[in-house]
């Protein structure tokens, strides 16, 4: 058989391709192996996130997720003084401070509702010929398709071998978690970003 299209990967990309796709008739193939996941970095949502969902279908079901609305952040740019920026339209305009995982748990969630056949496995080899992508993967198992759409990040399972990467800085990002010490306390539910001479801080609390 040969698939409208394979899907590399099943993550944020992957998923909101496939809720997109749930009424396009297309047979469809996902590979993406699992994985155990303790921690993934990302943690807010902009403003422009909400229209998004609303055209999936998905946004009153986030809604019922428990992410915290981003209300408001704080910034200090060459100075010690703190600046803040506050969303005045709470519901519609403000962004969000999400779980990650729970985050991209909840959009496959969705995406499993829609008809497709998932492989769990490492693609190992792409090949490109007469029209058609022929894709394998670590057990062997040999897939073919019209189209391929990469969603395995910066990985880049499949782009790697048909483009040249360039790397554009030399940033280095360090993070960590930090729980909160005493339930005596009541975050503050923002960001914060300081500038220093070499980089930036950023903190922003997020959903348990």
């Amino acid at each position: 058989m040969i698939y409208d299209l394979i899907v590399v990967g099943k993550g944020v990309a992957a998923s909101t391709a496939l809720i997109s796709l749930s009424n396009s008739g297309k047979r469809i193939a996902v590979i993406a192996p699992d994985v155990e996941r303790n921690f993934k970095i990302g943690e807010t949502l902009s403003t422009s996130a909400n229209l998004e969902l609303k055209k999936l279908g998905i946004y009153d079901d986030f809604l019922k997720e428990g992410h915290l609305k981003a209300y408001s952040s704080f910034s200090a740019w060459g100075s010690e003084q703190l600046n803040e920026k506050y969303v005045w339209e709470a519901r519609e305009k403000a962004g969000w401070y999400i779980n990650r995982l729970k985050f991209e748990d909840f959009l496959w969630s969705k995406a499993l509702e829609i008809n497709f056949d998932y492989k769990s496995d490492k693609v190992t080899t792409t090949d490109f010929n007469d029209q058609i992508w022929q894709v394998k993967t670590k057990d062997g198992t040999s897939l073919k398709s019209h189209y391929i759409l990469d969603c395995s990040g910066r990985s880049s399972i499949v782009l790697r071998n048909y483009s040249k990467r360039k790397r554009l800085d030399n940033s280095v990002s360090i993070y960590t978690v930090l729980k909160q010490s005493s339930n005596f306390i009541r975050p503050t539910i923002a960001s914060l970003i300081e500038s220093s001479e070499n980089g930036w801080f950023y903190s922003s609390i997020t959903p348990a």
